[in-house]
């Protein structure tokens, strides 16, 4: 299993993830981007997981930012991804840039896997970090230029995060916002609206949506991503917490637009363990931040 490189506790060492690459003019204008998947699929699923990703890398294909690589891992899945593209993916998705395909034997978890990919792509040298779920699709293709040109203008960005909408299955139906950002206290802004242009211009927000965030990878060499303990769900409002405690600040912008399935909102068979899930890192992360931050 690839080494570790999160931080559980304050005041860890963090480990360190190699030289700065050297610059160019063109680096200097398009700083390298990672684009990080995780693919979670189970055989008795029949293949849907994979249907997801692929849907989400036909996307990807469209994005014309000029210096962005992919990283998927395979999280231990039992379906037949990794399998199917041990050779790589540029014969089924040929306008994709490199794309790696990291596999694990084992499900370690969303925060974890995530973890285990940008670890991956810092040491490639990435100076962003975009964290895609793979049940969206990116609805424009100059997202990456969009995110990258706004965390540019603020330096004390720790990630920005598009607009993200409700999936839909007929292009003529409304668009419905699904999130545009959070307030501690699990107050998500904007969802369940029409998007009528009431959300198209950039806001502070305390933290941002894990199924679509660009993040700075500087700030992860200090911070740290995602604190495994969770899991799955809520990682992403422990980040921000350590991050605004760092001095860090999260940044919706409407200059990007996703569009995301989200599985346990669609489907009975996600919600019991959406729940439960939510429940214990709630907990979780109300022991971590009391007395420091409110959430």
């Amino acid at each position: 299993m690839a080494g570790l490189f999160y931080m559980l506790r304050e005041g860890e060492q963090f480990l360190s993830l190699g030289q700065e690459a050297s610059r160019s003019p063109e680096r200097e204008a398009f700083p390298k981007v990672a684009v990080v998947l995780l693919h979670y699929g189970l055989v008795e699923n029949g293949g849907e997981a994979t249907q997801y990703t692929e849907q989400c890398l036909n996307s990807i294909e469209t994005i014309n930012y000029p210096n962005f690589e992919i990283v998927v891992l395979d999280a231990g899945s039992t379906d037949d991804f990794s399998e199917r593209y041990k050779e790589g993916f540029s014969f089924a998705f040929p306008k994709l840039p490199k794309t790696t395909l990291l596999s694990l034997e084992e499900n370690v978890g969303c925060a974890q896997g995530y973890n285990m990919a940008v670890e991956h792509a810092i040491k490639e040298g990435a100076e962003y970090l975009f964290l895609l779920n793979n049940d969206t699709v990116i609805l424009n293709n100059d997202i990456l230029s969009n995110l990258v040109e706004v965390a540019r203008r603020f330096p004390d960005a720790v990630a920005v995060g598009p607009k993200i909408y409700h999936w839909k299955e007929q292009e003529e139906e409304p668009e419905i916002i699904q999130f545009i950002g959070g307030r501690f206290a699990y107050r998500i802004i904007g969802t369940g609206q029409e998007d009528r242009g009431q959300f198209n211009e950039e806001r502070v927000v305390d933290f941002l949506s894990g199924a679509a965030m660009l993040v700075r990878a500087d700030a992860v060499k200090k911070i740290g991503l995602f604190d495994p303990q969770f899991f799955i769900y809520l990682e992403e409002l422990d980040f921000a917490a350590r991050a605004k405690q760092a001095g860090y600040k999260c940044i919706y912008s409407p200059v990007g637009q996703v569009r995301h399935k989200g599985r346990h909102s669609i489907d009975e068979r996600y919600k019991p363990p959406y729940v439960e899930g939510s429940a214990q890192n709630y907990l979780l992360l109300i022991r971590k931040h009391s007395g420091k931050q409110k959430v």
